[in-house]
């Protein structure tokens, strides 16, 4: 059977985190599996039950990991990483993947020190140079990568995501409304927000535009961010500012910190709306979260969004306030807007299966190691 070895330290992380949460259980019986990361982190999510646990605690982005990675990646057949840092040094893997979610380090090099800026042009480069294949979730990433990095096309595999409509569905027991709106303390009449706080997801314009809602609405409605706002290299400072300096704005922007998966379903389903004004992603999981959850969608018409939410939502200029507040009193004031909305949005995360995008990485590592 075909050794394969995931770094698994992100398994914690939104996006990858999901990423890997999603595939390792729908493809772990055609591997035999070794996961390097945090053992008692892989343990709660069960993770021992698909493959061997390697203790590898480093943090990414650091030469501790490159020192550390030959003597943990042993007699591979296939090293997968699931996000570009990946070993520079030689190791033990007779091929390797990398999946390459975005280009987001090399676009907003601006946010970045000397340091870090150096750091991800040359990873990035390395990381399409030295693998054997790239997996990238969409259309928009894999014209990135061209654009950005001296890739080879016939590496390039594209395998779009999914949407665990098991877990993402409309909730509406009332005990289970309840729990979650008491666990929270979640107002009745709120905007939702999910994803982290970092200048490109755009939050400081949501609040600018909030403002103006909260100005010209009659309504008593809230902003509720779902997502961390510490331990980003490049957080969105000016978020803070913006909040610190205004006593409406602290009174009705929300943080929830940390929220468990399984509460994720009933605050999309509590919400008017789902804002996701970002300037920049390689895919985007949270909008499909929403619309599996029939909760109408308001997102950016920039990068990877259009491609991925279709016709099932409202689009919006991320750069343009006015744009954000007009879409948003619409949905907030118009009922059949977002029945519409909802109805669209149920129809589209059809498009989206977990299953098939496992199965398509099922296939490319047998055909990596056969080729």
């Amino acid at each position: 059977m075909i050794r394969l070895f995931v770094d698994c330290r992100m398994v914690n992380s939104s996006g990858i985190g999901t990423y890997l949460q999603s595939i390792v259980p729908r493809i772990f019986e055609h591997f035999s599996m070794t996961f390097l990361g945090d053992i008692e982190l892989l343990q709660k999510f069960s993770f021992q039950k698909y493959g061997k646990l390697v203790k590898f605690l480093p943090p990414i982005y650091s030469l501790k990991e490159q020192i550390g990675y030959p003597f943990k990646v042993k007699k591979a057949d296939l090293l997968w990483s699931p996000h570009y840092n990946i070993p520079i040094v030689p190791v033990r893997a007779r091929k390797r993947v990398v999946t390459i979610h975005d280009l987001n380090h090399l676009v907003f090099v601006k946010n970045l020190s000397l340091k870090q800026k150096f750091y991800a042009k040359f990873m990035l480069q390395k990381a399409v140079s030295v693998s054997d294949s790239v997996i990238t979730d969409s259309h928009f990433t894999y014209d990135e990568l061209i654009k950005y990095t001296k890739v080879k096309k016939q590496k390039l595999n594209i395998i779009s995501l999914g949407v665990d409509t098991d877990l993402f569905a409309k909730v509406e027991n009332r005990n289970v409304i309840s729990k979650v709106r008491k666990r929270y303390s979640l107002p009745e009449k709120y905007i939702l927000y999910v994803g982290n706080v970092k200048p490109h997801k755009n939050l400081t314009r949501l609040i600018e535009a909030f403002k103006i809602v909260l100005a010209n609405g009659k309504d008593k409605v809230y902003l509720v961010i779902v997502g961390k706002k510490e331990g980003f290299l490049n957080r969105d400072t000016t978020l803070f500012s913006l909040l610190e300096g205004d006593k409406i704005l602290k009174r009705r922007v929300y943080f929830t910190g940390f929220v468990q998966q399984e509460d994720l379903p009933a605050l999309y389903s509590m919400a008017r709306v789902f804002v996701f004004p970002s300037l920049y992603e390689g895919f985007g999981l949270p909008p499909l979260e929403a619309m599996a959850c029939g909760c109408p969608c308001i997102v950016s018409n920039s990068s990877s969004i259009p491609e991925v939410c279709g016709n099932a939502a409202l689009y919006v200029d991320p750069q343009d306030t006015d744009d954000l507040v007009t879409k948003i009193k619409k949905v907030l004031n118009d009922e059949n807007q977002c029945i519409e909305l909802v109805e669209k949005g149920y129809r589209r995360i059809m498009h989206f299966n977990w299953e098939e995008t496992a199965k398509k990485h099922i296939k490319l590592f047998q055909e990596v190691l056969h080729n």
